[in-house]
């Protein structure tokens, strides 16, 4: 897996998840994942990074990166994962896409340091 990459992954519940670095040494990818921005969520959208039905096949409603929930995982457990029918790889986000996503790690409130070390350490692979 690589940047831009983008697969439906059942954590907790399935959504579109962004694979947002390139696999570091270790094998590890940062990812995000797209939330519907419903009203009664008002309080935990990020408004960071918005998307629409134009900016992704899968994406319906309006969505946003929810940076809360970014992680790092392993390329080989994803396709572990894959493998086993729990991730359906999806169609790559454009580059400018790709671009507002990585842009929102730093921008996010809601990224953790962490998140954001790895981003930062891992942006240029």
């Amino acid at each position: 897996m690589k940047a831009g990459d983008t697969f439906l992954y059942p954590i907790p519940y399935e959504h579109l998840w962004i694979v947002v670095t390139n696999p570091n040494p270790n094998g590890e990818v940062l990812l995000v994942n797209i939330t519907t921005a419903y009203s009664m969520d008002k309080d935990k959208v990020d408004t960071t990074v918005t998307l629409n039905s134009k900016d992704h096949q899968f994406v319906k409603d309006r969505s946003y990166v929810y940076y809360r929930a970014a992680m790092t995982k392993y390329v080989s457990d994803l396709e572990a994962e894959e493998k086993a029918g729990r991730l359906k790889t999806k169609p790559c986000c454009s580059p400018e896409i790709l671009k507002l996503v990585r842009d929102g790690v730093s921008a996010s409130p809601h990224c953790t340091r962490a998140i954001r070390k790895f981003y930062t350490d891992h942006k240029h692979l």
